[in-house]
């Protein structure tokens, strides 16, 4: 299957917990993300440092017991890792994701403590040049993996329909591919197993309807 037919197949695994919801809402915030042990050999990257980026969606409020409970999320999430190159020149290596998030939760005097883990969709990715405003692909094929696993644990206010949420992700799975590419010098560059992903959230969350 293709990155596009994969898409709606995960949109359509969301529709039974909108049905079963007590709650159902759209999402929105802002992302501070950096790759743990990144690797872009062929860049000749002299430094990794931490970059923006956001998150959008739509999340459902299932509860199992008084206090416990589960929320579905379905995400667009744009993350990655900014890059100082050792000529002096700095990218961003930019990640578009379709993200599923499963989380456990306990609620107490209206805190949700979640932990939980996601499945991501990785759409695109593309590095993007700061000074020149630039964006443009590696050409050495899709070295990138289809998916990516991540544990993620937040805490989550709500006040009427509103929440307010900060979460922490980690990624249990490398985003590259583990492959070299042999050049015209017969040099062997590659990847390697590429990074891991690190991810903090900052979500406003509004609740559509209840039951």
């Amino acid at each position: 299957m293709t990155k596009a037919q994969y898409l709606p197949l995960f949109i359509f695994l969301t529709l039974p917990f909108a049905i079963v919801a007590q709650h159902f809402g759209v999402k929105v915030g802002g992302n501070h993300s950096y790759m743990d042990e990144s690797r872009f050999p062929p860049l000749e990257v002299a430094q990794f440092i931490t970059k923006g980026g956001w998150h959008a969606g739509v999340y459902a409020d299932i509860p199992l017991e008084e206090r416990f409970g589960l929320q579905i999320e379905a995400l667009y999430n744009l993350r990655g890792v900014g890059m100082v190159l050792e000529d002096g020149r700095s990218f961003n290596a930019n990640y578009k994701y379709f993200d599923l998030p499963i989380l456990l939760y306990y609620q107490w005097r209206g805190f949700q403590f979640q932990v939980g883990a996601a499945t991501g969709l990785i759409m695109d990715h593309y590095f993007y040049d700061r000074e020149q405003g630039t964006s443009s692909k590696v050409d050495t094929g899709e070295w990138v993996n289809t998916f990516d696993v991540t544990a993620l644990g937040g805490l989550e206010y709500q006040l009427g329909r509103v929440q307010l949420g900060i979460r922490y992700e980690v990624a249990l799975s490398h985003t590259s591919k583990n492959f070299l590419v042999s050049q015209s010098t017969n040099v062997q560059v590659g990847f390697g197993n590429g990074g891991y992903h690190r991810n903090l959230m900052i979500s406003l969350g509004y609740s559509l309807w209840g039951k």
